[in-house]
């Protein structure tokens, strides 16, 4: 649980009358006011947070360490375009998988029953299973080259500039997350957490 200490203001605890005017307190409290609400906010996202899968968790955990392994190797590839191939093979063997399987429906008399497909309507599956894989590639390798795109012209300004490359896709990537989420939490996030 997340727990927030009352603020001090020059050494003093709200709420202890020593020499200090009314404003004074009456910042200190809206101060504390602020605290308490964004308290109230965090146990709300924890909150919603124990309605997620463990499996969802767990996945989300493992590319924390696949990402700040990364960076910490000084970003040697490309992980989300590593995660899209997977991403996409994994979504086509589903589709494959519901395609060329015995469908199944759900009758209120006979519960899950199988149901009975023509060799057209599985061809048609298997047809739109590849094209999603198609279509999920292009998609993929369309972002890819935006980012390589970004990482060369980064590297260009710091070619003709003589500074050091510091600001690849993978850290603007990992930088717009945190601003998203400090913007919906209402709080600055400390990136040190993130790092496996």
């Amino acid at each position: 649980m997340v727990s927030l200490k009352p603020p001090q203001l020059h050494g003093r605890m709200p709420g202890h009358h020593n020499s200090g005017t009314k404003d004074q307190e009456s910042n200190v409290r809206t101060h504390y006011d602020k605290q308490m609400e964004l308290k109230a906010r965090a146990v709300a996202a924890l909150r919603d947070s124990r309605g997620l899968p463990p499996e969802l968790v767990f996945v989300t955990r493992n590319m924390n360490i696949v990402r700040s392994n990364n960076q910490s190797l000084g970003i040697p590839v490309n992980r989300v375009q590593i995660l899209g191939q997977y991403a996409a093979l994994g979504l086509r063997l589903m589709l494959l998988d519901e395609a060329i399987s015995p469908a199944r429906r759900y009758s209120q008399v006979h519960g899950v029953a199988p149901q009975r497909d023509t060799i057209l309507s599985r061809f048609a599956g298997i047809v739109s299973a590849e094209w999603s894989y198609v279509t999920f590639r292009i998609a993929l390798w369309i972002a890819n080259v935006g980012m390589s795109a970004f990482n060369l012209w980064g590297r260009l300004q710091a070619l003709i500039l003589g500074q050091p490359f510091t600001r690849s896709a993978d850290v603007v990537l990992d930088e717009a997350l945190r601003k998203a989420l400090e913007k919906r939490l209402g709080y600055t996030i400390d990136t040190s957490l993130l790092t496996a």
